[in-house]
């Protein structure tokens, strides 16, 4: 049905495409012809509207309804446990990651009277960034540098610098943001 490499796995496409992004790119399905799983409830609702209508005793009535209800049940309850990206097996460990960074940031810029993102090449961190440094602006804020792993490797003070993530070889993992004053 869907491919397992194109499933929301990350820690950072969880934040950017939310709690019910699923397998496939939620984007790019915008519009897309009705999947086969919607057809099969459309299906079962109208031959359970037949059975409602037919000269049968009401206890069989009951239980072919409640079957086909059962049975139109089987998609939503399918994508819910193994396709969302909020699924039961994953949610919490993509929790802990998220409040993890939340956290280092808020302490960092607690410690330090403020701070202000200074490098941000990882897109999902800027809200919880934003988040946490709601109420830490000031005239002269401690530097914070997001990389593109940050979500999965964490963070760490480096000297006056907090440094969330691993710069890649060669590069320093992002674009340098202005600082204004």
């Amino acid at each position: 049905m869907n491919d397992e490499n194109d499933c929301i796995t990350s820690t950072e496409a969880l934040v950017i495409d939310g709690a019910n992004g699923v397998c496939r790119d939620v984007r790019a399905d915008a519009g897309a012809p009705l999947g086969l799983e919607v057809w099969l409830t459309l299906v079962l609702v109208a031959v359970a509207a037949v059975v409602l209508r037919a000269r049968t005793a009401v206890a069989r009535r009951r239980w072919i309804i409640a079957l086909m209800l059962g049975a139109a049940a089987i998609p939503g309850t399918h994508a819910l446990l193994v396709l969302r990206a909020d699924r039961p097996t994953t949610i919490y460990a993509h929790a802990a990651r998220i409040v993890a960074l939340h956290d280092a940031v808020r302490s960092y810029a607690t410690e330090h009277g403020c701070a202000e993102v200074v490098r941000d090449a990882c897109l999902a961190c800027r809200p919880i960034a934003l988040l946490a440094l709601v109420d830490r602006r000031c005239s002269d804020p401690m530097p914070i540098e997001f990389h593109a792993d940050a979500l999965e490797s964490g963070c760490e003070a480096r000297g006056a610098r907090l440094v969330c993530g691993h710069a890649s070889r060669g590069a320093l993992g992002g674009p340098a943001l202005s600082r204004a004053r």
